[in-house]
């Protein structure tokens, strides 16, 4: 018996020759994916390694498939066959939970012997539904323009299209902009819209006639056109609208008082704190003045007492130089001139 080979079969994009070069890729194996609750077939041709003969014995691969929470739910089934070697395994019973089931079909090659392949899939929804894609088209057209469609029928001043279904007037001062078509990049204002007929009505005329052409609708500038062409506006143009305000005789704040709490500062308030401050700063200065003078009496009054120290310590030194030399009534009066300079406590501190 020759052995047997397992071939995985890869889906690869096939490049067409044309006059110019071009790159050839092969496109990358994806996993499979399958709808919860829904059929889902996962096979693989099977063929002998000679001749690719394809291998229809029964019982030949067997399955083993893993959930995405690591719980084996299929194991080692055996796998149904086709007659051109197509092994293959269907269920309908998985429904949760969405995400990656690792999946291995593994054949019997010969005594023990197995070859195994990798068939892991992804369990959940492949495809968006219809108002899923009718959000995201919602989405792209608010992020972009308010409306993008094809019209029925036209001429140079009016659009129909059968997927305007919105009110009278809701189209008013918004943008067309023509997309395709002889008039593609012009641009004109909606003067109306009928909901009953569908029908958008320009301000001015487009060059040529509408005809199936794609256009958007947009209202970048309809706030503004709608404020101008309000019934009840009476403001017909700013012109000198800043300057009448500022020039008014009668103009006036009514409050100081602030939205957002605190007050506006009056021209009195302000007033009355420059005089508040400088009064308190005068205060100072004279203050500041009459430490000034302390400050040089007192400096003075050291001086003195620094002189009477050295005067009175050279009187002393002479006493003691002479005590020996000198009679009592010398060295007494030698006292006396020391005494004088000291005082008495009955002095006060302004005589010397």
């Amino acid at each position: 018996m020759h052995s047997k080979k397992l071939l995985a079969i890869f889906i690869v994009t096939i490049a067409l020759g044309f006059f110019f070069a071009e790159s050839v890729f092969a496109i990358p194996s994806l996993y499979q994916r399958c709808e919860p609750s829904s059929t889902c077939i996962i096979g693989e041709y099977v063929f002998d390694d000679e001749g690719h003969t394809p291998i229809t014995t029964d019982d030949y691969c067997k399955i083993t498939i893993t959930n995405p929470n690591d719980s084996v739910i299929v194991s080692a089934v055996n796998m149904s066959d086709k007659n051109d070697g197509w092994y293959y395994y269907s269920t309908s019973a998985i429904s949760t939970p969405e995400g990656l089931y690792r999946t291995l079909i593994c054949c019997d090659v010969g005594g023990t012997e197995e070859r195994c392949i990798d068939k892991t899939f992804v369990l959940g929804t492949s495809f968006d539904t219809v108002s899923d894609i009718d959000t995201d088209v919602n989405l792209i057209r608010g992020a972009t323009f308010d409306f993008k469609g094809t019209a029925d029928s036209g001429s140079t001043s009016a659009l129909v299209d059968a997927e305007l279904t919105q009110p009278d007037d809701y189209w008013n001062n918004y943008t067309v902009v023509m997309l395709t078509g002889s008039n593609a990049g012009e641009e004109r204002t909606v003067s109306d819209f009928v909901a009953a007929t569908d029908t958008l009505t320009f301000s001015s005329t487009f060059t040529n006639p509408v005809s199936t052409d794609d256009y958007t609708l947009r209202r970048d500038q309809s706030l503004a056109a709608k404020v101008w062409t309000s019934t009840t506006r009476a403001l017909s143009s700013f012109g000198t609208l800043v300057s009448d305000i500022w020039s008014s005789a009668t103009r006036r704040l009514t409050d100081k008082t602030l939205t957002g709490g605190g007050s506006i500062a009056t021209e009195s308030y302000i007033d009355t704190a420059e005089t508040s401050l400088t009064t308190e700063i005068d205060e100072n200065q004279t203050a500041i003045a009459s430490a000034q003078t302390d400050i040089t009496y007192i400096r003075s009054r050291v001086d003195s007492i620094y002189t009477d120290t050295q005067h009175i310590r050279t009187q002393v030194d002479s006493i003691l130089a002479k005590w020996g030399t000198n009679d009592a009534d010398d060295i007494i009066a030698d006292l006396d001139t020391v005494k004088t300079r000291i005082g008495t406590s009955a002095d006060l501190s302004s005589v010397e």
